[in-house]
């Protein structure tokens, strides 16, 4: 993973095993002509390394010195063997093939100034062509530490390591940087004392050198592409661990490996849920997990094969942490533990393909988080991130072409991570959880040690597809979910008027989308994957799902896990939202979908989704959003019996009837604001719950006394005139409030008659007015209102925003000149969208 700091990644492949050669002759060495046929983009086949043997000197100063021994297999006769390194000053060079040994010419590409990039490519040119089969390429190489990426010296720290991802281990050692290219490594560190070196494998010995220094040697790698190769050196604290008969050591700079026990606590468990699920051992045969310093330009951790880095703000938490400190170190731990299986294991054999790892990683670290009881988290995060970017217009593709180097940088985006974590999340609801597992475990199984891509992963799900899709149209599918920078909409629809009662599904996607539904009693049970009320389908543009009786409510994406946005035939709205009990997850999900979509609902439908909104969601905007919608809903339907329609469709959404206007512990809440809202356009339910309210708490009282004052009672009229009037009492704005909302035959004499009053301050006057805007009694009468305190100037502003009659509104500012020259483009806009909906809806 490449947002993630690869800790001491070093890739320390050690000298070459040849026999000494002599020095190569002085002068101009006679080469064969460069093949000016060089790679372009990647490398080619012609020569493929095969294993490398690394010996790398860290000192203290600016530079470090290697030396490099590869072996390679030779595809055709070549005379220059051409490679990556960036920024090495490579001294001897010399290859052996056939128990032969020549001198070699470094060489650069003639055509590099021409085509960007080229220049990481090196050629070790030889006198004469190399045969067709086995050789072995040694060179002696030196290069500056790196600030950023490639072999990084951290100093304030004292601490070396690598971070070679994407392709920055050509900045460390010449070879062939390319992840389709896996190999044995042999490492060995030349350190100075008093620093202990590690790297992917276990140490296997270490020699006393006569300058007191150390030469660690390190046990052969199994196949590892360059990238992964790592190694570090420092002084640490370790917290240490077992997973069966694999050390574990959280390593730490001095004195900080109690901050390290929590994750060597959590490190075994992850192993055991991670080797369950694959269905293979733990791969490697020790596991460290350094914390690094933060680097400029670096996030996170890197996953190489038994040593993981991780940013120790990250990793090292203390035990008695909160809950969400330990939240934010087991999420990234468990991305990163994934990929020692997926990326590590198996790996991509493309950087375009750098989703099928990351964003395997990122859907499996939450999910094992969650599943640990390490993350309270629900909802899903993949497919939720990536609608909102999709919504602010932020959405990138899944992947992109990598054409040169720098172009694999740019996929280390949230798109790749979240997108390819959202492509996946998709194809296990579409396949079921065991389902996808089994089709990982076999995709894992036929690749290990070696490179994946695309063709096998669908191989793998088209093995397990219960539905049995093929190959072709699961290809189809995955390619137009990744190359997407839109989601598709899926409409559900019952259709129970044939032989057979069905679910229909339509799609306006261009290419075939996974879609999974649930209905009825699975909805009102969450979580339930029951097949009497779950089915799923790969849609291209249409697709029919026989059920076996009619579905009263259709849930379209359950769990929100599908990459496409929901919606649903006119009445499906209504339907699920009154007669279901949602999860988190599926509650997380719709509250997004009916926000996106609330302002085009037919007006019944879109009260229904608004109190819905109002009631269940989670975050306050969109909550407040729900019951502004409502309010203005309400103030626009042309007539009490639109207005009674609206209200029944609310109540159906609190099980027919008013909304409670506290918490059984006597707190506020949105559900109160709707329960004032139907007391005020005359709901009799409402206006009676209300009266059973005993608080003092003057939220639950803004609601309460304005849903009592609304049934025109006199003796409550006169309780709240009192309270208005009076400028000590530290509710009569709340008592204003409600006044705005009294309702009787003589109701509009008793409010000119009480704006008249001197008594009454004008703060609570415009208060009152306000909310008499919304008071159906005053509907067309606002001039009359507003006229009998012309002194209250633009304090009316926002008693205006709640008009819906634009000619209204100009009457009002034309009778007061304290408006006229006030900018009202915002009052007019609001009151425009108001009017708009009443003549649409007449």
């Amino acid at each position: 993973m490449r947002p993630v700091l690869w800790v001491l990644v070093f890739l320390t492949a050690v000298f070459g095993c040849s026999a000494p050669v002599a020095p190569p002759p002085k002068g101009p060495v006679e080469v064969a002509p460069v093949d000016d046929t060089s790679p372009i983009g990647r490398l080619d086949d012609r020569v493929v390394p095969k294993q490398y043997d690394l010996e790398w000197s860290i000192d203290d100063g600016d530079n470090f010195t290697g030396r490099v021994a590869i072996d390679v297999e030779i595809g055709r006769p070549v005379s220059t063997i051409w490679l990556h390194a960036r920024a090495l000053d490579i001294g001897e060079a010399k290859v052996t093939q056939k128990g032969r040994t020549v001198a070699a010419k470094v060489v650069t590409d003639p055509r590099t100034d021409h085509r960007e990039g080229q220049s990481d490519l090196v050629g070790i040119a030889t006198p004469a062509p190399l045969q067709k089969g086995q050789a072995k390429v040694e060179l002696a190489f030196r290069g500056a530490y790196a600030a950023r990426v490639g072999l990084i010296a951290a100093r304030s720290e004292s601490l070396v390591f690598t971070d070679f991802e994407p392709n920055d281990a050509r900045a460390a050692v010449p070879c062939f940087d390319d992840p389709r290219f896996k190999t044995p490594w042999t490492i060995h560190l030349n350190v100075p004392a008093g620093v202990e070196a590690i790297s992917n494998y276990p140490r296997v010995s270490s020699d006393t050198l006569p300058n007191g220094r150390s030469r660690v040697h390190f046990a052969p790698t199994r196949p590892i592409a360059t990238y992964q190769v790592a190694a570090a050196v420092g002084k640490w604290e370790a917290a240490e661990a077992r997973f069966g008969s694999v050390p574990i050591r959280i390593l730490t700079s001095p004195g900080r490996a109690e901050l390290g026990k929590y994750a060597a606590s959590l490190t075994p468990r992850m192993l055991a849920a991670l080797e369950k699920y694959f269905d293979e051992p733990m791969p490697y045969p020790k596991l460290d997990i350094v914390a690094i310093p933060t680097l400029e330009g670096h996030t996170g951790g890197m996953e190489n094969p038994g040593l993981i880095t991780l940013r120790a703000e990250l990793l090292l938490v203390p035990q008695d942490g909160s809950r969400r400190m330990k939240a934010g170190a087991a999420e990234p731990l468990a991305h990163e533990l994934a990929h020692l299986w997926i990326g590590d294991l198996v790996t991509i054999h493309r950087w375009e393909d750098l989703w099928l790892q990351e964003g395997g990683a990122s859907l499996f670290g939450m999910n094992l988080a969650r599943e640990l009881g390490e993350n309270d988290g629900a909802g899903p995060f993949a497919v939720g991130t990536i609608l909102r970017r999709e919504r602010l217009g932020s959405r990138a593709s899944v992947t992109d072409s990598v054409e040169k180097p720098g172009d694999a940088n740019a996929l280390f985006r949230i798109e790749t991570y979240a997108g390819g974590a959202a492509v996946y999340a998709a194809l296990e609801a579409y396949l079921g959880k065991d389902g996808f597992r089994r089709a990982f475990a076999r995709w894992i199984d036929a690749r290990r040690d070696g490179s994946i891509g695309l063709d096998d992963l669908v191989d793998a799900l088209a093995h397990e597809d219960p539905h049995k899709a093929g190959a072709p149209a699961l290809r189809t599918s995955i390619e137009g979910m990744i190359a997407s920078h839109t989601s598709p909409t899926v409409t559900a629809a019952a259709r129970c008027d044939g032989p057979k009662p069905a679910i229909e599904l339509s799609s306006d996607a261009a290419y075939p989308v996974p879609v999974c539904v649930r209905f009825d009693a699975c909805i009102a049970a969450p979580g339930s994957d029951a097949p009497a009320c779950r089915r799923c389908a790969l849609v291209d543009g249409k697709a029919r799902l026989d059920v076996d009786t009619c579905p009263k409510a259709i849930l379209p994406n359950p769990g929100g896990e599908g990459l496409y946005h929901a919606d649903w035939a006119p009445g499906g709205i209504a339907a699920l939202v009154t007669s279901t009990a949602l999860d988190e997850r599926d509650l997380e999900y719709v509250t997004e979908e009916l926000v996106r979509k609330l302002d085009a609902l037919p007006f019944r439908e879109r009260a229904s989704a608004a109190a819905f909104l109002s009631l269940r969601s989670k975050n306050p905007m969109n909550a407040a959003r729900g019951t502004d919608t409502l309010e203005l809903l309400l103030r626009a339907a042309p007539d009490e019996a639109s207005r009674a329609k609206l209200i029944a469709d609310v109540k159906a959404v609190f099980r027919g009837e008013a909304p409670a206007f506290t918490t059984s512990d006597g707190r506020s809440t949105t559900a109160g604001d709707i329960a004032r809202l139907l007391a005020q356009y005359g709901d009799a339910d409402a206006r009676t719950k209300a009266q059973a309210v005993e608080s003092t708490d003057l939220f639950v009282l803004n609601d309460v006394w304005a849903a009592r004052a609304s049934a025109g009672d006199e003796k409550f009229y006169s309780f709240l005139r009192d309270k208005a009037l009076d400028q000590k009492d530290g509710s009569g704005t709340t008592a204003a409030m409600a006044l705005g909302a009294f309702n009787s035959k003589d109701g509009a004499t008793k409010i000119r008659s009480l704006l008249k009053d001197k008594k009454l301050t004008d703060h609570r006057a415009a208060t009152l007015i306000e909310a008499a805007m919304s008071n159906p009694l005053w509907f067309g009468r606002a001039l009359e209102l507003a006229s009998i305190r012309p002194s209250l100037g633009e304090k009316l502003i926002r008693a205006a925003d709640h008009l819906c009659d634009e000619a209204e509104l100009e009457r009002v500012v034309a009778a007061l000149p304290a408006l006229k020259d006030k900018d009202l483009s915002q009052t007019r806009k609001t009151v425009g969208t108001c009017a708009k909906l009443r003549a649409a809806w007449k």
